[in-house]
């Protein structure tokens, strides 16, 4: 274990006196693992901030990070830090930055059906009755930068980036039929023709 704060720090105790022992036990009773622990803390080997960096470049294979010191690597821990209320119960204060998490992308998802109905409102009233909606630009330029903040924190707790997979499903076979296979070789046809205009046209 390191830690760059001296080992009177309330956290460092809490480690040695409950959390060690604690893992300890569980261990004992499956009878299966045992761990053979080493505290360096106090700066020994890392100072206070370069734990989190400490730990990645192998230096330790656990550490006490203070994650106030690392809000753009560790932004959804920094929540209770800069939120006007908190909770003495970290459980509490996970549950809750989780809730907010899947709230503000279940809101852009509704941002992103608004603006399909504002697109599609668009194509109808021009089409039909030649009146546009004049706003339609601007709406949907400021939801793209409203969905884009609100999806963010859902990107973040799950550890990936959101992706479209209806063509993936139809080239990994998953649909079969006229349709499928359509929709397959147009996929074809697109990435060959950005192929080719990269490459400066056609190879002879």
């Amino acid at each position: 274990m390191i830690d760059g704060h001296p080992a009177r720090a309330l956290w460092v105790t809490g480690f040695t006196d409950f959390f060690i022992p604690e893992v300890d036990k569980r261990l004992a009773e499956t009878g299966n693992y045992g761990i053979e622990w080493q505290e360096t803390h106090g700066g020994s080997v890392v100072k206070p901030k370069g734990v989190l960096e400490g730990i990645e470049l192998g230096l330790g294979d656990i550490g006490i990070v203070t994650t106030i010191f690392h809000s753009c690597k560790l932004p959804s821990q920094a929540i209770s830090a800069v939120t006007p209320f908190v909770a003495p119960d970290a459980r509490a204060v996970a549950g809750a930055v989780d809730e907010i998490a899947i709230g503000a992308n279940i809101a852009g998802t509704l941002v992103v059906l608004g603006v399909v109905a504002i697109v599609n409102y668009e194509i109808f009233a021009r089409g039909v009755f030649n009146q546009p909606f004049r706003g339609t630009v601007e709406v949907s330029q400021f939801s793209m930068v409203l969905i884009v903040f609100l999806q963010l924190a859902g990107v973040v707790r799950v550890n990936r980036h959101t992706r479209f997979e209806g063509l993936m499903i139809l080239r990994c076979g998953r649909f079969s039929g006229p349709g499928a296979d359509a929709a397959q070789g147009g996929q074809c046809a697109v990435l060959r023709h950005h192929g080719a205009g990269r490459h400066g046209g056609r190879s002879s």
